[in-house]
């Protein structure tokens, strides 16, 4: 799901930014993640923080698939608008 900028996914972008641990996504694109644990239910979300390496336009994602990759997770999220 593509997560809308609220005070905790803005705090959670600003600690991805912070660690600095980047990889690049389809040329255009780097990409950097966290894994978290929801205080309010104990599940756990893979973070993960899109840029365009140009514009530096920053789009974040979260995924309870825990074991999938964040480029899986980023290839797959057009699949939901396919309907």
């Amino acid at each position: 799901m593509c997560l809308k900028q609220n005070k905790k996914i803005k705090l959670w972008k600003e600690e991805v930014f912070q660690q600095g641990q980047w990889e690049s996504y389809n040329e255009i694109y780097r990409i950097s993640g966290k894994d978290i644990v929801l205080p309010e239910t104990g599940k756990q979300l893979q973070f993960v923080v899109k840029q365009h390496m140009e514009t530096k336009a920053t789009r974040c994602f979260g995924s309870t698939h825990m074991d999938w990759s964040m480029t899986r997770i980023l290839d797959k999220y057009h699949i939901r608008w396919s309907v």
